[in-house]
């Protein structure tokens, strides 16, 4: 870290600019940062501590989130900085001040974990917190100009409307501090908006920075369905539109396993709670074995008790016997959760070496140009936050249910892009249609930027 502080002591803030600072962050080393002597590991009781370890040219502040802080929302107004995450986890929730109108909006929440980097621009309102409920989190600051004291700094009380500005006795951006702290309070001051409420959204996209690794991705869906397991059935059964999409795939399969001359064992991936798998069985009028597999413990118990059997794993790390092959393969709704295009190309191989020849594995994907769901806005985010140096792909999503805490990640295909991955796994492609979910929900479309993909591919 002292070799750190004496580089920046030897920069000349005349020449500073936000880019500058920025490009000069992301090429510390932070692997060979010495800092964990400076953590101020006894902030008061609901805060967060702050280590200051240089004030020019610029400011550099170690600070220690432990397990659930978070600062108060507050207003940049005249300086900008970047942070750089070295332990744990920090949710960045920015929102939009419309200080004429008196109305603050919740726009955007990005998670950063250890090496992530977030961009702090001069006008900017926000909060930084700790979502772990467990572990402590570390981060390293750097604001230009130096912040000798925060005096002034505007904060939004969410819960009470407030907006307060502190003065320079305060020690921290926190409502935690004590009134004499504070230049002023004004009470009923705004009117506050959540990121959902203003779109009327079940779920909203939730960055994660950088892109975390397969398996733990493979952990963060198996919690995320694992916190819905109990309401899914119901959740699916009372969101109208995915009723419709669903049961119109219900039908295509079941219509392929009607045509079938032999159908004894189906591998049913992503089985869920089994309400599905068995209500495709019901509408082919076919009688065979159902052989499940799902990455929540939770789902897993749902279908052995609809009297499925299950293995609780994700699809490629799932032990099966090489020499049992499976009659029909399906994945629906679920095959964008593959966090990676190698483990996606892995995933289909496995299915094939599973299924007899000429059998068909039929699942569905998001479509990445549907403009009537989250496709073209992935690509937006990726283009804009320059995703693909935090290890994204193109299509790749982050989000999170309004009323969850678990982040799920999701991958949405372009039409070139799923075709080839079946090739290289040696499927041919025998239909792909579209079909609408958001808008005409289940009805099958021309166009093909207006609902999400369904493929019927035989094994070679």
């Amino acid at each position: 870290m002292q070799h750190l502080l004496s580089s920046i002591a030897q920069m000349d803030a005349q020449s500073l600019t936000f880019e500058s600072l920025g490009k000069f962050v992301k090429s510390i080393d932070i692997q060979a940062l010495k800092y964990r002597h400076l953590i101020p590991h006894d902030p008061p009781p609901g805060d967060y501590g702050r280590n200051i370890l240089c004030l020019e040219p610029f400011e550099v502040v170690l600070i220690y989130w432990p397990p659930l802080a978070e600062s108060a929302v507050h207003y940049h107004q005249g300086f900008y900085g970047y942070v750089t995450m070295l332990e744990g986890e920090l949710d960045n929730v920015e929102y939009l001040f419309q200080e004429s109108a008196g109305i603050l909006r919740e726009k955007s929440t990005t998670r950063y974990l250890a090496g992530g980097i977030m961009d702090e621009p001069d006008n900017v309102v926000h909060k930084l917190l700790n979502p772990n409920p467990n572990e402590g989190a570390v981060s390293l600051h750097f604001y230009y100009p130096a912040l000798d004291t925060l005096e002034d700094l505007v904060l939004f009380n969410l819960k009470e409307r407030s907006v307060g500005v502190l003065s320079d006795q305060a020690l921290s951006a926190s409502w935690s501090e004590v009134p004499g702290h504070f230049k002023e309070v004004k009470r009923d001051a705004f009117t506050f908006y959540k990121q959902t409420a203003q779109h009327n959204s079940s779920h909203y996209i939730h960055p994660v920075i950088p892109k975390p690794s397969c398996s733990t991705i493979g952990k963060m869906v198996s919690q995320y369905y694992c916190e819905q397991a109990k309401s899914y059935d119901q959740l699916d059964k009372s969101h109208k539109k995915r009723n419709e999409y669903t049961e119109r795939i219900n039908k295509l399969v079941a219509e392929v396993y009607r045509e079938l001359p032999e159908l004894h064992h189906e591998l049913h991936i992503a089985c869920g709670t089994g309400r599905r798998a068995l209500r495709i069985q019901e509408l082919s009028g076919r009688d065979y074995q159902i052989t499940g597999v799902d990455i929540s413990k939770e789902m897993c118990k749902l279908a052995e008790n609809r009297g499925i059997t299950t293995l609780k794993s994700s699809w490629t790390e799932a032990e099966l016997p090489e020499d049992h092959l499976f009659d029909a393969a399906v994945w629906l709704y679920a095959f964008g959760h593959t966090s990676s295009y190698e483990l996606r190309l892995k995933a289909l191989r496995k299915i094939r070496k599973q299924l007899k020849p000429g059998a068909p594995f039929l699942f569905d994907v998001f479509n990445l140009y549907n403009e009537n769901e989250w496709g073209p806005k992935a690509v937006a985010t990726y283009e804009r936050m320059h995703l693909q140096k935090a290890g994204y792909e193109k299509g790749d999503v982050f989000y999170r249910r309004a009323e969850g805490t678990a982040i799920a990640y999701l991958h949405y295909f372009s039409e070139q892009e799923i075709r080839e991955l079946l090739a290289l796994a040696g499927f041919e492609v025998r239909s792909l249609f579209t079909i609408g979910y958001a808008k005409d929900s289940g009805q099958i479309k021309a166009n093909t930027s207006e609902g999400f993909f369904f493929l019927h591919a035989l094994s070679a």
